[in-house]
């Protein structure tokens, strides 16, 4: 189901503002539990706690995984007039799901307590609160048939006809859970699983560092007799930034003939955008620790490409 509302205004300047609410809710979605998994108890995990002793882990795939998605847009967008054209997007987002359908496993998620499915239900792990989307494409006003140095020539030929264009990403990170290993607390034969939760963990953004981005003290292994308190997706990860640019011109070579040169630079100011964190809280040596770069959204190390094309 989806449903939205759009205002949109004339601003002048060839601009537009559009101001949206969009909202989709899909049920049905497909969860996993293992329905063979006895309830969780102080008495030590043995088959014959199991509701079919006879058999191990039984994994049963079913439909009826919920997610709402609530979104406030917010897009300013300049038709191509007098070289210049650009369109610029804020969004503001709220998906909340119990079966959160990015976590790469095909049959959807398995719930780590076959009894609670409400307690799976969190933000999506890759719906940002924030994300800015920003792009333009500007002519320099330099050449033949533009504003200055309008004549033909060699000054046109190595001043005139260049274009520009950019690509603004900014976006908040995604909502980590932290886990714990190597102990099956509930007894029910599952090891490891999402921890209590003593406090927030999350920290100040002038106290995260790349060795420290969340308080791992904050959580721990959870008592005898029971699964983790933590919610899921409780931490929130970096986020992102990526500017990427480029610059290309077409060179008359001969009457039929033209030279195209194109330059790009993928985050061109070499921004550091930082991968998540590690989240288990049992290997005290690396919790909390970034060791790794993000790729998505071209948002990597710098990469520049240079090209030239003869089309005749």
């Amino acid at each position: 189901q989806q449903w939205s509302l759009t205002l949109e205004r004339d601003i002048g300047l060839e601009t537009a503002l559009r101001v949206s609410y969009l909202g989709a809710k899909t049920t049905d979605l497909v969860y996993r539990r293992n329905i063979n998994q006895p309830p969780a108890s102080t008495i030590p995990f043995s088959a014959v706690r199991r509701p079919y002793p006879a058999y191990q882990n039984v994994t049963y795939g079913e439909n009826g995984g919920n997610q709402i998605y609530n979104a406030l847009s917010v897009q300013a967008e300049r038709r191509f007039a007098r070289g210049l054209y650009f369109q610029t997007n804020w969004t503001w987002t709220k998906s909340l799901t119990d079966a959160d359908e990015n976590q790469g496993v095909e049959g959807g998620p398995t719930l780590e307590n076959s009894f609670d499915r409400s307690r799976d239900r969190a933000d999506a792990q890759f719906a940002p609160r924030h994300r800015v989307i920003a792009n333009a494409i500007w002519e320099l006003p330099v050449g033949r048939g533009r504003r200055f140095l309008n004549r033909p020539g060699l000054t046109h030929q190595v001043l005139g006809g260049w274009e520009l264009t950019t690509t603004f990403i900014a976006q908040t990170g995604e909502y980590l859970t932290p886990t714990f290993s190597g102990a099956d607390p509930s007894n029910t034969n599952t090891l490891g699983g999402r921890p209590d939760r003593l406090r927030d963990g999350n920290l100040p953004s002038g106290q995260r560092s790349l060795i420290r981005w969340f308080d791992a003290s904050a959580f721990a292994a959870p008592p005898n007799g029971r699964f983790g308190n933590s919610a899921r997706s409780v931490i929130l990860g970096p986020g992102r930034t990526v500017l990427s640019l480029g610059v290309w011109k077409n060179f008359a070579i001969t009457e039929g003939g033209t030279l195209r040169f194109l330059m790009t630079a993928t985050n061109a100011l070499n921004h550091p955008n930082f991968a998540n964190p590690a989240l288990n809280i049992s290997a005290p040596g690396t919790v909390g620790r970034i060791s790794s770069l993000v790729d998505r959204d071209f948002a990597g190390p710098r990469r520049i490409l240079i090209g030239l094309r003869y089309e005749f």
